[in-house]
């Protein structure tokens, strides 16, 4: 009758064939072989790429570089319009221009003829204050020309020949001249604003008269 420690010793023998077993099935084996072999290095060969595979590859890296330039420029400039439309809506001062010429209408123009071809021409304000004296020869501007403020006060001497303006000189209200005023009239409608003894005017001129009606004075503090 076999003992104990012959069932230890069977169960052993068995143990040992078993793992006999398995260290013979190439199985187990070509794990370790498909991964490397350890006395033997192997150099991992690289596939090489034809010339037409290397330029399309060059061809896409451009092309999303230029679409990835495209987006970004896109984006800045979105940005920057954003944030100047802010700016100004936020910071900036508003203002606008318009049209205006104002309704030239005055009391009263009274022409008295001198001889058959001489006659005088004067302008009113109203019917004590005179916008303008002048001369007319063959019906055109000829001789001395004055204007006045719509307070009576001087405004501009001019003499013409022919219709042709020879020489002007404008005035303040207290009756100094005003220096190149001439050169910023053209014979358009304009808009004159003078400050003179702490008093401010604001008119509009056309040839040299004042307009009736846009003539305001305000004292200054």
């Amino acid at each position: 009758m076999a003992g104990g420690g012959f069932g230890s010793l069977d169960s052993m023998i068995k143990s040992i064939k078993n793992n006999a077993n398995l260290l013979r099935r190439k199985s187990m084996f070509q794990v370790i072989k498909e991964g490397g072999d350890f006395k033997k290095k192997k150099p991992y060969e690289y596939k090489k790429a034809s010339k037409e595979e290397l330029e399309g590859i060059r061809y896409n890296v451009i092309e999303s570089n230029k679409k990835a330039s495209i987006k970004r420029t896109i984006i800045f400039t979105l940005t920057a319009l954003i944030i100047s439309f802010a700016g100004y809506f936020m910071f900036a001062g508003h203002y606008s221009i318009k049209e205006y010429v104002p309704n030239e209408e005055y009391y009263k123009i009274e022409t008295q003829s001198l001889d058959d071809n001489s006659a005088t021409r004067t302008i009113y304000f109203s019917a004590a204050s005179k916008a303008c004296e002048e001369n007319l020869k063959f019906d055109k501007r000829h001789g001395k020309s004055l204007s006045w403020y719509p307070s009576g006060e001087l405004f501009r001497t001019a003499n013409y020949r022919s219709g042709a303006l020879m020489s002007e000189i404008y005035y303040y209200p207290s009756g100094g001249e005003i220096e190149n005023f001439n050169e910023r009239f053209d014979g358009e409608y304009k808009q004159v604003e003078i400050k003179d003894k702490m008093i401010e005017y604001s008119f509009y001129v056309h040839d040299g008269v004042i307009i009736n009606n846009t003539f305001e004075s305000e004292k200054i503090d």
